[in-house]
């Protein structure tokens, strides 16, 4: 979008038309066709969560109580290229989980510190305590292969023993 309005101005300064239009047109399109905005508000008068999620093809709108929504979660996805996770949050529900957003961004502490403040916002002083492992959340999730790829990115480790490791963190869980 900004380099679209950039040419735009580029054009209006040199007063030239033609395959620089187009270019300025192609380049707005993309823009418009790949929009994505979230908007979450939480109402505390009225005990509920509103989400709005616009794109170009759909605009959806959806209302969920405080009394439904059972916990914060963060979805994790495990980068390639670093150290670091690709986190989102979703609200889980009875009936599954909403996420709030399309995309998944960097900063696994940044996403807890906005987890806790929604589990302080809804009054689940309960739930704020816990903090899942993202190894563990994952693993949790049936996602065993980003699991230990996570494990081999966080801790430097090689491919078997990281599978080990998680073979480890399963056979906790399963006894719980």
């Amino acid at each position: 979008m900004a380099a679209s309005a950039f040419l735009l101005y580029e054009l209006h300064i040199n007063q030239e038309i033609g395959t620089q239009a187009a270019i300025v047109l192609l380049f707005a399109l993309f823009g418009f066709a790949f929009l994505r905005i979230s908007n979450i508000e939480f109402d505390k008068v009225s005990q509920v969560c509103i989400l709005s999620k616009l794109s170009v093809f759909k605009r959806t709108r959806l209302t969920i109580r405080f009394a439904d929504i059972t916990d914060i979660k963060i979805d994790i996805e495990p980068l390639t290229d670093s150290q670091r996770e690709a986190c989102r949050l979703s609200l889980a529900t009875a009936s599954g989980a909403i996420p709030l957003s399309d995309t998944y961004e960097p900063g696994l502490k940044h996403y807890n510190e906005i987890r806790n403040a929604i589990l302080e916002t809804l009054g689940r002083y309960d739930t704020l305590a816990s903090q899942p492992d993202s190894v563990q959340s994952l693993i949790q999730q049936g996602r065993i292969i980003d699991s230990v790829a996570l494990l081999r990115q966080r801790e430097n480790l090689d491919l078997e023993v990281a599978r080990k490791r998680v073979d480890e963190i399963r056979k906790i869980e399963n006894k719980d």
